[in-house]
């Protein structure tokens, strides 16, 4: 019956054939999947993976590479270190607050979107160790 109203209004009311493609232009747009990678029809979507679990290791990873020349205990910038396990526990919340959420730190090599996620979830998740 829906077919049949759209045939009679391109015959009859060009306005209607205009909303009925619109609708039909819009109905496909909707349903359009991209086949990935693996073959399977699921649409694909460009956001990074959220990290849900973050280990002492990962986060010691992040101080390590990142943090330790300038906090360590021959360089305490600004009274802080992360050279050992317990310095990087107990100085947890002040390196989310500085890194995360201001974002001043560091001041030469910013963390990249993965590395204030890491941090940012292992302090949300308790800083603990493992």
């Amino acid at each position: 019956m829906c077919i049949n109203y759209i045939l009679v209004g391109f015959f009859m009311n060009k306005n209607i054939t205009k909303i009925a493609l619109c609708v039909i232009s819009i109905i496909s747009l909707i349903s359009c999947t991209t086949e990935n990678k693996t073959g399977d029809k699921t649409p694909v979507t460009n956001t990074p993976a959220v990290v849900t679990k973050v280990s002492f290791s990962d986060a010691k990873a992040v101080f390590s590479a990142k943090c330790v020349s300038c906090h360590s205990t021959s360089s305490k910038n600004g009274g802080i270190q992360f050279d050992t396990d317990a310095t990087i526990i107990a100085n947890a919340t002040k390196a989310n607050t500085a890194a995360v959420v201001i974002g001043r730190m560091p001041p030469k090599e910013k963390l990249t979107a993965e590395e204030k996620n890491v941090i940012k979830m292992w302090v949300e998740q308790g800083a603990k160790p493992e």
